[in-house]
């Protein structure tokens, strides 16, 4: 009886989807994945500009050093996801790395060295995506019952980094090169990782009745 009970979808009413689309948590959350959406597209978008500022690289070695950060991101993702699952904690894990790749993209912004700015921006990459695992995780928690209609709302919303994160880079890219618009997408990173505490402190609450 529990078990068909279980299995039986909840029919989501409009009241419901509206409760979940104006739950300051609900946004709470998004604003941490919009920062991550936000440098993950910025970041490969404008990570092969950087890359051809390296000293004597042709295409070819262009494209082989371009893997290296997607690689090195890929591990470090799989890494925190793992010690996050060990140590059942979700907020320092989605904080950290936040705080880390705000502080790696900021100084990228900032430097006129090509070296400095695709380690910057490859540590942006890593810190930014290995927030994704633990993010999902407490997300899922805190929603509950209610996580496929909260999860959907974020996705929408956060989503929406992906199209200002490249943009904001080219916009406030300098003629010598510099990459300005780093510093909105460190900004935006730091806030994520503040927000992600709060988000995880706060007790589980149904959004439905």
């Amino acid at each position: 009886m529990l078990t068909s009970e279980d299995s039986s979808p909840r029919e989501l009413s409009k009241r419901d989807l509206l409760a979940v689309i104006v739950s300051p948590q609900v946004w709470m959350f998004a604003l941490i994945y919009f920062a991550v959406a936000a440098c993950m597209y910025g970041v490969t978008l404008w990570l092969p500009i950087a890359i051809r500022s390296l000293p004597s690289l042709s295409y070819f070695a262009i494209g082989v050093v371009a893997t290296v950060p997607f690689i090195l991101t890929a591990i470090a993702m799989v890494l925190v996801g793992m010690h996050s699952d060990r140590a059942n904690e979700r907020r320092w894990h989605i904080a950290l790395p936040a705080f880390v790749a705000a502080l790696a993209i900021a100084a990228a912004s900032h430097s006129t060295a090509p070296i400095l700015v695709v380690g910057g921006m490859t540590l942006g990459m890593m810190g930014a995506e290995s927030m994704t695992g633990p993010f999902w995780a407490m997300a899922t928690v805190q929603f509950g019952a209610n996580a496929a209609a909260s999860i959907a709302v974020i996705n929408s919303i956060a989503n929406l980094g992906g199209y200002f994160g490249p943009d904001i880079i080219g916009f406030l890219r300098s003629g010598n090169g510099q990459f300005h618009g780093l510093l909105a997408i460190a900004i935006t990173l730091a806030i994520s990782g503040g927000l992600s505490l709060l988000a995880g402190a706060r007790p589980k609450q149904p959004i439905m009745k």
